[in-house]
């Protein structure tokens, strides 16, 4: 029998005045804990704290965050054109 079939044989088995308590138990542990301040929030306040970036760190988040082996050498990045420095490919014939 799997455990997931023992812990329903045992609820099954609890009074009702028991189970109830148990659901109770369980959403109480479901909530979060501390903070109440949405993510987003905390994201922003930490924009702007980092100065400089590695410019291969898009490329390479893993390998900055965790130490993974960096993934290749970064591409090279333009200088000019629209959304900051971003040049779409040319668009190929079919």
């Amino acid at each position: 029998m799997s455990t997931i079939a023992e812990i329903e044989t045992a609820i099954e088995q609890l009074s009702p005045q028991e189970q109830q308590q148990l659901r109770e138990w369980l959403l109480e542990r479901g909530q979060p804990q501390g903070s109440t301040v949405p993510v987003g929030r905390k994201l922003l306040a930490l924009s702007g704290a980092i100065k400089t970036w590695p410019r291969d760190f898009a490329e390479n988040h893993d390998h900055y965050l965790h130490g993974a082996p960096k993934r290749k050498a970064p591409r090279p990045v333009a200088t000019s054109g629209a959304f900051g420095g971003h040049v779409a490919p040319k668009a190929r014939a079919l």
